[in-house]
């Protein structure tokens, strides 16, 4: 039994290093931008939500969905680039993506 558990973990580890190293391959393809231009950019478009919203509430309401938005075209974005086959489950995509 202990050999079975042995030989089980480290099929996992194997797969989570592989995993680890498709999915920096994937981000080191992908451009990026200096942290002060996504500050500013993020920045202008708060306080133009401020401007035309009329609280604060609605304002975050906003940008949660933005965020949530955002969040799903850099999931499709790495899944598209990884060349990764199709996920079984949800279990198996929350561990493609972690790792």
């Amino acid at each position: 039994y202990q050999r079975r558990v042995r030989g089980f973990q480290g099929i996992m580890a194997r797969q989570t290093q592989n995993l680890q190293k498709l999915g920096e391959q994937t981000y080191a393809k992908i451009d990026h931008i200096k942290a002060e231009l996504f500050t500013l950019t993020y920045g202008a478009i708060v306080c133009q939500l401020i401007k035309e919203l009329d609280s604060i509430e609605e304002v975050n309401n906003q940008l949660e969905k933005m965020g949530y938005n955002i969040g799903l075209r850099l999931i499709d974005e790495f899944l598209a680039r990884s060349n990764l086959g199709r996920c079984k489950d949800l279990k198996e995509t929350s561990e493609v993506i972690t790792k």
